[in-house]
């Protein structure tokens, strides 16, 4: 990205400074992140289109009940057992 004056950004600059190759991907490709973005359409269709939020506090503590709610279901890419039954899983080896 070049700057209005024509100048690199502080980010660009950062990366020729350090030698990195880097290339922009597209934003949202579910080639890339295919489990991610199922997981933000889901979000989506149960909690952000129903959400009615009153103020930031209110939206915080509807965020919770719904992070509670959704970490209670089972997912299929986590071989039928819930993101809770994972995680319990997996400190109980630690």
């Amino acid at each position: 990205m070049i700057n209005k004056d024509g100048k690199p950004s502080l980010f660009e600059a950062a990366l020729k400074m350090y030698e990195i190759k880097y290339h922009r991907i597209r934003v949202e490709t579910p080639r890339r992140n295919g489990k991610v973005e199922r997981q933000h359409r889901t979000d989506e269709l149960r909690f952000y289109k129903k959400m009615r939020m009153y103020s930031l506090d209110d939206g915080r503590k509807q965020l919770a009940r719904y992070n509670v709610k959704s970490n209670n279901i089972p997912k299929t890419c986590l071989e039928f057992l819930t993101p809770n039954e994972v995680l319990n899983k997996y400190l109980g080896v630690m």
